[in-house]
């Protein structure tokens, strides 16, 4: 029974062995940083990753908190976050804007509650990495497809435009009578445009969607 009893451990040990050495790599390859906290806020361990980032070695962390790493305010929002999960149990992704060095810098921060066999909460898992550049990335994405819409509208009213010649007989006054309806369209707020045209001393004009003739 006690050769039995002994290799039933051994293959426990290999297993946990086995176990412990993925979990090691698999966070020290992930280009996140990566932390675990008791439910004291307490540092159990981190990855490389994050180490580096504090200038520190890996296991001196444990033992630590954030207020060993982090300005008051943040080191106290950090410890609410936590209370939070841990009271909630529910995961939560967080997106946070710091100011380092004078440069905006955006975090994202994945926070989960780790529960043991018993449904007791005993840490927190965290997970967070830099999505600056992503947001600067979205930031000139939108930009450039607003200019796009711009553009678009502006072809549009050409070519609109470009039709009225097709027709030589519409009149000089429908034709500009016509550019005076297309050219608001071109803007992003054509309600708030008003257009005068010149010719011959006679002045055509549109506001507001309201069209006049002046002499």
């Amino acid at each position: 029974m006690k050769k039995i009893d002994d290799k039933s451990k051994t293959k426990a040990e290999n297993r946990l062995e086995v176990f412990e050495l993925t979990y090691q790599v698999l966070i020290e390859n992930l280009p996140q940083k990566i932390f675990l906290k008791d439910r004291n806020s307490v540092y159990l361990s981190c990855n490389n990753n994050l180490a580096i980032d504090l200038k520190i070695d890996a296991n001196d962390i444990v033992g630590k908190t954030d207020y060993g790493f982090f300005p008051k305010e943040l080191a106290d929002k950090y410890r609410r976050d936590d209370k939070r999960i841990i009271k909630s149990r529910i995961t939560e992704d967080i997106e946070e804007e710091y100011l380092v060095e004078g440069k905006k810098v955006f975090v994202r921060t994945v926070k989960t509650p780790v529960i043991d066999e018993n449904k007791n909460v005993i840490a927190i898992l965290g997970i967070f990495w830099d999505i600056t550049e992503k947001k600067k990335a979205i930031k000139n994405l939108r930009k450039s497809q607003k200019n796009l819409s711009k553009r678009l509208k502006e072809l549009t009213c050409l070519y609109e435009f470009s039709r009225f010649l097709e027709h030589p007989e519409i009149s000089i006054e429908e034709i500009l009578h016509g550019i005076l309806d297309l050219i608001p369209a071109a803007f992003q707020y054509p309600n708030l445009i008003c257009v005068k045209i010149l010719f011959k001393n006679k002045f055509f004009l549109y506001c507001m969607r309201h069209i006049n003739f002046i002499n």
